[in-house]
C-alpha cells in the first residue's frame, strides 16, 4: 500500500513544529498524544508530540500542557484568533512500548490532560482518535489541516482521515 505522503518531516517525542510552510509532518503514537492545530486562512499550523500528562518544568514540551502552550504562543505571535483554530487530538493508546494492557486496566492521562488544557484555552476539538490498543502513524498536512491516521499492532490495520474545515 502506498503511503499517503511519501515526503514528510518526522516529529519526535517532546517536539513542537509550527509553521506557515507547506509541509507534512509524520509521527508515531502509542500512549503519547499529538495535538494538531490549523488556521485555514493563513495556513498557519502546529503539531506537538507529548509523552507526559499535565505540567512539567517550564517549557518542557515532553508534557502536554507545555506543548499546547508553545503552540498557542506561535498562533499569538502570528496574530491568529484562537477561536478560529481547528484542533485535532490523536493517540493515547493503552500501550507503552511493547506492553499492551486491556483498556479497562489502563487509564491514559495524556488524553485527559490535553482535553483539559485545550478546554482551558477555549478550544473545541474537531477530530478525535484516541484510546484503544493500537499504535497510530499520523500524517498532518499543514496546507490543508488534514490528518491521516494508520493504526497498526496486534490487530488488523485500519486507516482514518480527519479533514480540515475551510
Amino acid at each position: 500500500m502506498r503511503k499517503p505522503y511519501s515526503q514528510s518531516i518526522p516529529l519526535n517525542i517532546g517536539q513542537v513544529i509550527a509553521s506557515r510552510d507547506a509541509i507534512v509532518v509524520r509521527t508515531v503514537l502509542g500512549s503519547c498524544v499529538a495535538v494538531c492545530m490549523h488556521y485555514p486562512l493563513t495556513k498557519a499550523s502546529a503539531i506537538c508530540h507529548a509523552i507526559y500528562s499535565g505540567n512539567g518544568p517550564l517549557g518542557d514540551t515532553h508534557y502536554v500542557h507545555s506543548c499546547i502552550n508553545a503552540m498557542v504562543e506561535f498562533f499569538r505571535k502570528e496574530r491568529v484568533p484562537l477561536s478560529n483554530i481547528q484542533v485535532k487530538l490523536f493517540g493515547g493508546a493503552s500501550s507503552i512500548g511493547s506492553i499492551t494492557r486491556p483498556v479497562s486496566m489502563f487509564k491514559n492521562h495524556n488524553v485527559e490532560s490535553a482535553l483539559r488544557t485545550l478546554e482551558d484555552y477555549g478550544f473545541s476539538v474537531q477530530a478525535l482518535d484516541t484510546g484503544g490498543a493500537l499504535t497510530r502513524e499520523l500524517f498532518f498536512d499543514f496546507t490543508t489541516g488534514d490528518a491521516f491516521v494508520r493504526k497498526f499492532g496486534n490487530q488488523d490495520q485500519s486507516m482514518t482521515t480527519a479533514k480540515g474545515q475551510d
